[in-house]
């Protein structure tokens, strides 16, 4: 019960991670040619904290791929090896056993 909650609190901040990406990325594509008012304009300090959004979870995301792959990249090398050692036996070997 617990593993499976936390699959979906994992599942629902991925899918709210990517979302916020997207949604930054969609805005600052949309509004990259408005018409600026200025030093103080609302739009232009949104695009910037957008910017930074991206830029962030963005470093974020690449971050998380990384470790990730190193960490399958290193179990696939040590665990096998570690986890489960090989067991001799008189069957797995084939030896013939007659009377």
């Amino acid at each position: 019960m617990k593993s499976t909650v936390s699959r979906w609190v994992i599942r629902f901040l991925s899918a709210l991670i990517i979302t916020m990406i997207l949604a930054s990325l969609s805005f600052i594509v949309l509004e990259a040619d408005h018409d600026c008012h200025g030093e103080n304009c609302h739009v232009c300090d949104l695009i910037i904290q957008c910017d930074n959004n991206v830029r962030y979870f963005g470093y974020l995301v690449l971050c998380f791929v990384i470790a990730v792959t190193g960490i399958a990249a290193c179990s696939r090398l040590f665990l096998p090896r570690i986890v489960h050692p090989v067991l001799l036996t008189w069957v797995s070997s084939k030896v013939r056993m007659n009377n």
